[in-house]
């Protein structure tokens, strides 16, 4: 999940081109429902609508992921232009993510940022959290940002960042929440044994990868390949996994069961 604050951002008359370059740079899922208008579709991520239909797995996005080899795991992205709005999302959204990352512009920066510490500190939101601050002077906000940083006290890593070029910070961004997917692609397959949810992630984190060659002229090819084989190895042991469990229920007659036991590998 990604939520950004900014007080121009968040008006739908502004920013139109980059909003929706910024929708399609986190987007991991051809299937995804899109709208011709991103304001349009980002009022559709809306707490008001149903947000675990776009942020988890769900039986419309496992068929097309079988279909078409797209992921079910999507990330949604949220624009707001006034604090409210945005402590509304955050309170009603974050239960619901994988992780987290939120943009704040310099304007909002100094009110909203004491706030999402608080909320790390209570372990309120997602482990995966990071914290980007956009700004034209990033000179302006270093000392202050200092104390965010290096405060000891706080006793939590802020994962806090400034950044000058909305560019540089997204494919940061997408770099943070690649390695994530990365990482719990490896949970899912070497510790829980489920390679089928262990391939989205990995599936999700290549799509992001490749997202960022919008923005990024050198691509991390050691990381593409690295990723290409996971993803190979996991597909082959789904389908072995697969194979197996077919057999062992074909061999008994016993289809409910088997159809009961396929619904469980692939939810």
């Amino acid at each position: 999940m990604v939520i950004w604050l900014d007080e121009y951002i968040g008006n739908p008359s502004y920013h139109k081109q980059l909003k929706q370059i910024c929708q399609n740079m986190i987007n991991t899922n051809n299937n995804f429902l899109r709208y011709d208008d991103i304001d349009t579709q980002i009022q559709y991520n809306s707490i008001q609508q149903n947000i675990k239909s776009v942020s988890r797995p769900n039986l419309k996005y496992l068929l097309g992921t079988i279909r078409e080899h797209s992921c079910p795991f999507q990330c949604v992205f949220f624009v707001c232009d006034n604090t409210d709005e945005f402590l509304t999302i955050l309170d009603t959204s974050v239960e619901l993510a994988h992780t987290l990352s939120v943009i704040i512009s310099g304007h909002f920066a100094k009110e909203i940022l004491p706030i999402i510490i608080s909320y790390k500190q209570k372990h309120l939101l997602p482990k995966s959290s990071f914290l980007f601050v956009l700004c034209s002077n990033i000179h302006y906000y270093y000392n202050w940002a200092l104390g965010y940083i290096e405060n000891k006290t706080l006793d939590i890593d802020t994962n806090l960042e400034l950044f000058d070029d909305e560019k540089t910070m997204f494919v940061r961004l997408l770099n943070d929440i690649r390695r994530y997917f990365t990482f719990q692609g490896d949970q899912f397959r070497s510790i829980r044994k489920e390679n089928w949810k262990a391939l989205q992630f990995y599936k999700a984190a290549r799509q992001l990868l490749l997202n960022t060659l919008l923005w990024e002229d050198c691509p991390n090819l050691s990381e593409l390949n690295h990723l290409n084989q996971l993803i190979e190895e996991a597909h082959n042991e789904v389908v072995e996994t697969s194979i197996k469990t077919f057999f062992s229920f074909t061999d008994n007659n016993n289809y409910d069961e088997l159809e009961e036991k396929f619904g469980e590998l692939c939810v």
